[in-house]
């Protein structure tokens, strides 16, 4: 592992609720008496952590728009808050994991997510394996800082050629074949994404995650209420109320949007 001088700011939300999580192994120790089983609720309580602290900072960068906010709290969605923010902050994760040579993948300091600590949940082999190995995809393409951007922004906006053109990221590398790369990349892990939004009590995280973030908005420009479409926050960011047809289909991604509706428990 990478001396933790050198871990980003990301993984503070996770170190600060790792009391129970398992310690990495001394090398003196035995690895099977130091292995404990990682719960799947306190990983699914650490990623929505990370996704409300990274969700800030995007906020105040303009990279998740007012509007973003305002559709994720209604049956039409947002694409970059249900799927972007949280396959944004895994990316950070397998970064992180790839520059640091991990067999698995860190989420502080002194934890690192195997296949051997894992939950035994079987919804767990739905996305763990995949995620290790877009891991080691990672590692192989031996990204250059501006490359590394790129991709996040990819992943983020869910491929929005326009809201990638308009934000401050990096430009799209010039080779075919490593835009190629990195945009499969970010597909695959969107879709993982999709998957984890089926795990019980995912639903109600989220809309706590919505709510904060909303709530977070309104205090630091001084709007006292942020309800639905007809919010002192909607009308204060000027766009149309949500209260008409939704039927238009004028965001880009919207079919999708349809198909990854989050479940409840």
């Amino acid at each position: 592992m990478v001396e933790s001088s050198k871990r980003t700011a990301h993984s503070n939300s996770f170190s600060r609720h790792s009391g129970s999580l398992r310690r990495a192994p001394s090398r003196s120790s035995s690895i099977k008496n130091n292995i404990v089983e990682l719960k799947s609720l306190e990983l699914l309580d650490g990623l929505f952590k990370e996704c409300r602290h990274v969700g800030e900072k995007l906020v105040s960068e303009g990279l998740i728009t007012p509007k973003d906010i305002e559709e994720a709290k209604t049956s039409k969605g947002s694409r970059v808050i249900s799927i972007g923010l949280p396959a944004y902050c895994l990316l950070q994760g397998l970064l992180r994991s790839a520059k640091a040579n991990a067999t698995g993948i860190l989420i502080n300091d002194s934890t690192e997510l195997t296949t051997t600590n894992r939950p035994r949940e079987k919804f767990f082999e739905w996305f763990l394996n995949p995620l290790l190995i877009i891991k080691e995809q990672i590692r192989a393409e031996q990204l250059s800082p501006l490359e590394e951007d790129y991709l996040c922004k990819l992943v983020l906006l869910s491929g929005d050629s326009e809201r990638l053109k308009n934000s401050s990221t990096a430009p799209a590398p010039e080779s075919e074949v490593k835009r190629a790369e990195l945009d499969a990349l970010a597909r695959r892990l969107q879709g993982i994404t999709k998957s984890m939004t089926r795990f019980p009590t995912y639903k109600r995280r989220f809309d706590d995650l919505v709510k904060q973030l909303s709530d977070d908005f309104a205090e630091k420009h001084g709007v006292k209420t942020m309800t639905r479409s007809k919010s002192a926050f909607a009308r204060m960011v000027s766009f149309k109320s949500l209260r008409g047809p939704r039927n238009n289909g004028s965001n880009q991604g919207s079919e999708d949007v349809k198909d990854v509706e989050i479940e409840g428990p």
